[in-house]
């Protein structure tokens, strides 16, 4: 052992260590035992706890004092240190500290281990977080290929409708139409029989007196029906018996707008239905319990193709909220052609819409973009529990599980997917607010939101060659 530069050297008989002031410099080797053989009681540190110490540490730059670098001999370059305060030290690691009197020594190997410790808990950290993102990536990657597949199916679809098919619609179109003249004037030939019949009657006093009765009895009922009628526009603008609006697990009352099985409406004219027609050789039923179909006319040729639905005939009706509901798909508008009696009321901020669906929908998703104003937005409150949703009986068979809850999920920013090609019938429900949560409000007459519940219901007995829209 030698010195280079002012060392003292010498043994403190007060405290019984030995103290060095200066460099010391060895040309041998320093030796520090740590063999197994050595050892007794060995325990594992706890990772995490090392990584909390660890932030509790303060690194500092620091400068000894003037008489404390004149006893040891200290340059004014080497007064300068980086390292830990031994009082702060030993409130986080106390046997990392050691007081030999005058004062406090740091065990820097003790500090160097407790270092190593943190590390291996942020590698571990680390690890778990790397593996976290690529699970979120891969399921992100397999919803957009599924979303690319359906897409690419339904271009191709629709690209199969060619001119001739175009043709034969158009010519069918015709034939209908003609054969419906035809039959308003039979009608009203018969009528102008009949008509001249009664005249005959009316000659006689008996039938003088029966007419009269008649028009009695419909003097009576028109007032009944005048009375009635003052009933149902009160009750349907100032009423809120008629229109469920309670929360996802009610049950609904008796008198709301359904059918008696809480089933869909049996008739709506003016509501064009979801992909109506079919104008291939071989059109295939989906869902309905029929099977499958083949049209009567032998002009159909080609591969499986759908009739996009025309919006000539219709007219747009807002629900005058702001809010539009549409079909992306098959660009279609989803407003108050689609409510039935009273399932819609604007001052209740409540609309039932009732969509039908042909049989000839494919099992697949159905689009749904829901455009707000940009004070609002929508909330997807999943399926309504109260409505009688039925699974199609071939996908009924297909699914692991046994439940039949239809699914909605969002896939862009106003734009949701809805199990329809699932579903016989299948209801879903939104709420438009000014607030996020809009799906846990419990009351909508106070301005809270608005609600629009969307019921899809397949036509399986119209026949795909009587109606063109």
């Amino acid at each position: 052992m030698y010195s280079a530069g002012p060392v003292a050297v010498g043994t403190d008989r007060a405290i019984g260590k030995l103290t060095v002031d200066g460099d010391i410099y060895t040309t041998g080797k320093l030796i520090t035992p740590s063999d197994i053989r050595l050892k007794e009681n060995i325990t594992e540190r706890e990772a995490r706890e090392a990584l909390d110490n660890l932030c509790k540490l303060r690194i500092v730059d620091y400068f000894y004092k003037p008489e404390v670098a004149e006893k040891w001999g200290l340059t004014e370059e080497q007064r300068k240190r980086t390292g830990v305060i031994a009082q702060e030290l030993a409130a986080v690691l106390p046997d990392a500290v050691k007081d030999i009197g005058d004062y406090l020594t740091v065990n820097e190997s003790r500090v160097f281990y407790e270092t190593v410790l943190a590390t291996q808990e942020l590698c571990r950290l680390t690890g778990d977080l790397d593996q976290k993102i690529d699970d979120k990536v891969e399921e992100i990657s397999q919803r957009l290929a599924k979303y690319a597949a359906r897409k690419k199916m339904l271009s191709s679809m629709a690209s199969n409708l060619d001119s001739k098919d175009k043709k034969s619609i158009v010519s069918q179109s015709h034939l209908s139409l003609i054969s419906s003249v035809s039959q308003y004037k039979e009608k009203r030939r018969s009528r102008r029989a009949s008509s001249q019949q009664q005249q005959g009657l009316c000659g006689s006093r008996w039938a003088q007196g029966t007419i009269i009765l008649l028009v009695g009895i419909m003097a009576f009922c028109l007032l009944t029906m005048s009375g009635l009628y003052v009933l149902d526009w009160h009750n349907r603008n100032y009423g809120y018996h008629h229109v469920y609006h309670g929360s996802q697990s009610a049950e609904p009352p008796a008198n709301m707008v359904l059918s008696p099985n809480r089933g869909v409406p049996h008739w709506q004219p003016d509501a064009p239905p979801v992909m109506p027609n079919c104008v291939s050789l071989q059109c295939k039923n989906y869902c309905c319990p029929d099977g499958e179909e083949e049209p009567d006319s032998e002009e159909f040729n080609g591969e499986n193709s759908f009739e996009p639905v025309s919006r000539s005939t219709f007219t747009k009706r807002e629900f005058g909220t702001g809010v539009s509901i549409q079909l992306p798909e098959y660009k279609m508008d989803i407003d108050s052609r689609y409510c039935v009696e009273k399932s819609c009321n604007k001052k209740l901020r409540v609309f039932n819409l009732f969509i039908p669906i042909s049989k000839y929908y494919p099992n697949l998703p159905l689009e749904v973009l829901i455009k707000t104003p940009h004070t609002k937005s929508v909330s997807n409150c999943g399926y309504v529990s109260y409505f009688a949703n039925k699974q199609c009986s071939d996908r009924k068979k297909s699914t692991m599980d046994d439940t039949i809850y239809p699914a909605s999920s969002q896939i862009m920013e106003n734009l949701f997917e809805l199990d329809v090609g699932d579903y016989i019938q299948s209801a879903y429900r939104f709420r438009v607010s000014y607030i996020a949560e809009a799906c846990f409000a419990h009351e909508s007459n106070g301005g809270t939101y608005e609600e629009y519940n969307l019921f899809f219901y397949r036509q399986c007995n119209t026949n795909n060659n009587s109606t063109t829209f």
